[in-house]
Parts: C-alpha cells; structure tokens; sequence
C-alpha cells in the first residue's frame, strides 16, 4: 500500500548506501483517522518494527475528535501488534499530563520522568490511562540529553509532542532530545526564515542502544536519525491530514 512512494521518501534520508531500502520491507499497514502504522520487517532476520505516528486534535478545535475513541483504537492496536514486533508511538497528541505518573507506582519498575510541562487537560488524563493499560510510558523527560516544551509559541509553551515505547524497551533508547525549529533551521544554514513560517512543534528525536531494537538506525547519523523520524511525520501529514495546514493557519 503506497509501498513506493514510502520506500522513495524514506531512502532520502539513509544515503547512498541505500541501509534501509537494502535490509527493510516498509509499507504501510494501518491507517485511519488520526493515526498512521508503518511496518518495517527485516529482510535477513525475525526483527520487525511498528512504528506508528499520531495526531489527535486540540480539544477545542473544529477539528475536534473523541479522545476516548482515539485512544482505544490505539490501545487495541497496540494489543494486536505487541507480540509480532517492537512497537513505538510519536506524535502531536495536545494531551498534557503534568506530573502524573504514566506507570503503576509500586508495581512497574520504571524510573520517574523529568517533567517541564505541570499544566494538565483531560486529554492528559485519557493519555495516562492509555500509557497504563498498554504497559507503555513516555521516553520525554527519560534517558535524555534535552528535555524541553515540544509546543513554543505565543499562546504559550506545553509538552504535547510524545514518543511512547513499552516498558521493557525504554532502557533501550538513549539521548532523547528536544531540538527546537529554528535553531534546526539555522543548523542547516537557514537563517532568513520569517517567523511566521517557522512551526511552533520541535522535533524530538532518540538513539537506539540495542542492536536488538533496530540495526538499521544505528548505522545513520544523529542528523540522519533526526530527519528519518521528521519523514516519517510527513509521510503522515501527506496521507493523513489534507486540512491540518487550514487548522494551523
């Protein structure tokens, strides 16, 4: 399903050594409102990754959508596809979640976060449930180099961008970090950008540590990494949301 395409954007970012077109199967397994599922199966060995990327609506916006809906689709999903592979989540949730535990204190042996962001919305509430019932927890503010609001603008800085991953896999994942846009920008040599061009979302991005997790990331570069988990946003954005640029603008 749109193998092509897929295939086409993603062997931008790995290179002319060709790394994830020469070990890696990608296509598209799920899509439906709000949420996209990409399957990347080894071609040599058992190792299959599901990463998926997600947007839930702001609750106020006209785009509004039923959070308790969003997040059990996403939980069954999780439940089908835990056992056939990893599993990682990232996206725009706009839930906020202050410092609620996203764990069973006294029961998941998982470390506290560094939290940034102690504002909460019942989006955030629905999240931490989700992040409880599926074993999963959030990597922001977990094994990081920069831990930072996702969200900066003039209506204010919040936490709504999130990479979820299982909790036996968290250990698994190191230097996660916030990069802002503009400074992104200037790092590529951008530097006359208008202001109003420029997203309010950064870009978060991690490094595997396991070879167990995925051999093939860790043959790219931090900057590679950090552009191969940008596309995969917007193959998103390019199959899932035709009115999200009406929403922002």
């Amino acid at each position: 399903m749109h193998y092509t395409s897929v295939a086409f954007i993603l062997s931008r970012v790995s290179g002319s050594s060709n790394v994830l077109l020469d070990t890696h199967k990608i296509s598209i397994l799920k899509v439906y409102d709000g949420v996209l599922w990409l399957e990347m199966k080894h071609m040599y060995d058992d190792v299959t990754i599901f990463p998926c990327v997600c947007y839930l609506p702001p609750e106020h916006s006209f785009r509004h959508a039923d959070a308790n809906t969003f997040y059990n689709n996403l939980l069954q999903d999780v439940y089908e596809l835990q056992n056939k592979g990893l599993i990682g989540v990232c996206g725009d949730l706009n839930s906020r979640c202050r410092n609620n535990d996203d764990f069973i204190a006294g029961i998941d042996n998982i470390v506290h976060r560094d939290v940034v962001d102690f504002e909460s919305n019942s989006y955030g509430d629905i999240l931490i449930q989700f992040l409880i019932d599926s074993s999963m927890c959030m990597l922001n503010g977990r094994n990081f180099v920069h831990n930072d609001y996702t969200s900066v603008s003039t209506k204010g800085c919040a936490v709504v961008d999130f990479c979820l991953v299982t909790h036996e896999n968290v250990q698994y994942f190191s230097d996660f970090n916030v990069h802002n846009t503009l400074d992104l920008l200037k790092t590529i040599g951008v530097q006359d950008c208008m202001a109003r061009n420029i997203p309010d979302l950064s870009v978060i991005s991690w490094v595997p540590i396991s070879p167990a997790i995925c051999v093939l990331l860790t043959q790219l570069s931090p900057l590679k990494l950090c552009l191969l988990q940008a596309l995969i946003n917007v193959i998103w954005v390019v199959y899932m949301s035709p009115f999200l640029w009406t929403e922002i603008y």
